[in-house]
């Protein structure tokens, strides 16, 4: 199922070897506080003398290509903007099952919605592991409801092209939050993943559709009245 990724860094080039000297320069490009410059350049060099930690070049090269680490480095120190930078690297990885999760809820919602197309019409829409039945979502362990008697198949329905959903970033917050193990960090979650997508987070998901109906032209019957009905326990 083709989908759009959350917005992630992009791929970096492949580093180099940075010198301190650089590192302090490229800083200073970045950074308009003269308090930020100075602390990103104690960060550098309060090591052993003549010498860095390879893992604080690692970060602070990082940073030259990550605003936001570069800001985070300045501000709180090597420690926390490390905690900071895996924290949204953590999120956004997360992100990506429970937005096809969502999105395809949302899709199989509005597809099996009855409208002024289909009045009366009984409709079952799956994207994903998502299922609904006229716009009601069914969970793993719910029976798909009866169809009634006198409904026939319609080819109204159907194999349903690739469709764009809108995720807000709310309605995966919470989820995220607990997977990542920081439950009480919901709001922080909303805010990253917000911060690069304010209207939401576009996500591309396909499906299929059955559209019954009670009184239909015979031209779009194609299967009979007592077609087996769905009403067996979800399975997988």
């Amino acid at each position: 199922m083709a989908r759009k990724k959350p917005v992630r860094r992009k791929n970096a080039e492949p580093r180099r070897n940075v010198s301190v000297d650089e590192l302090i320069a490229l800083a200073e490009q970045r950074l308009d506080s003269e308090d930020a410059k100075k602390a990103f350049e104690d960060h550098v060099t309060a090591s052993t003398p003549g010498t860095v930690g390879a893992a604080k070049l690692v970060t602070a090269a990082d940073a030259i290509e990550d605003e936001d680490l570069l800001l985070d480095l300045a501000r709180k120190g090597f420690m926390e903007a490390l905690r900071s930078h895996t924290m949204r690297r953590r999120i956004n990885d997360d992100a990506s099952d429970a937005l096809d999760t969502v999105a395809n809820n949302q899709a199989a919602e509005a597809w099996s919605s009855p409208d002024d197309r289909y009045p009366g019409a009984w409709i079952v829409a799956e994207f994903g592991d998502s299922l609904a039945v006229n716009g009601e979502l069914l969970n793993d362990d719910d029976k798909v409801p009866e169809r009634p008697n006198d409904f026939v198949l319609t080819d109204r329905g159907g194999r349903v092209p690739t469709t764009e959903e809108i995720v807000d970033p709310k309605a995966i917050a919470r989820t995220v939050a607990s997977n990542i193990g920081v439950p009480s960090g919901e709001q922080i979650v909303e805010e990253i993943l917000r911060k690069e997508n304010p209207h939401g987070i576009p996500v591309s998901v396909s499906g299929e559709t059955e559209v019954w109906m009670k009184e239909v032209e015979e031209e779009f019957a194609v299967v009979a009245a007592n077609t087996p009905r769905r009403g067996a326990r979800r399975t997988r």
